[in-house]
């Protein structure tokens, strides 16, 4: 079964919804990867693709090589 404290899943959505209404992409990008490694760590592989997946899209073609490389890693992992 997969861990999935509400306090946990509150402080992300409220976090996106910070970085998104200061128009933050790389601070939304950053905590979409916190989110998916925290899925990932829980067992949840669906979640965290699909964070990391939105982590990527909210980099765009910014120069942000640690947080794309993190994504991209968890895209990959079986």
């Amino acid at each position: 079964s997969v861990l999935q404290l509400p306090e946990t899943i509150s402080w992300f959505e409220q976090a996106v919804a910070v970085h998104v209404a200061i128009d933050g992409p790389p601070w939304v990008a950053r905590t979409h990867l916190n989110w998916a490694e925290h899925l990932a760590s829980v067992g949840d592989r669906t979640g965290a693709r699909s964070h990391a997946q939105l982590a990527l899209e909210f980099l765009g073609g910014g120069d942000f090589r640690v947080t794309g490389r993190r994504a991209r890693a968890l895209l990959t992992k079986e």
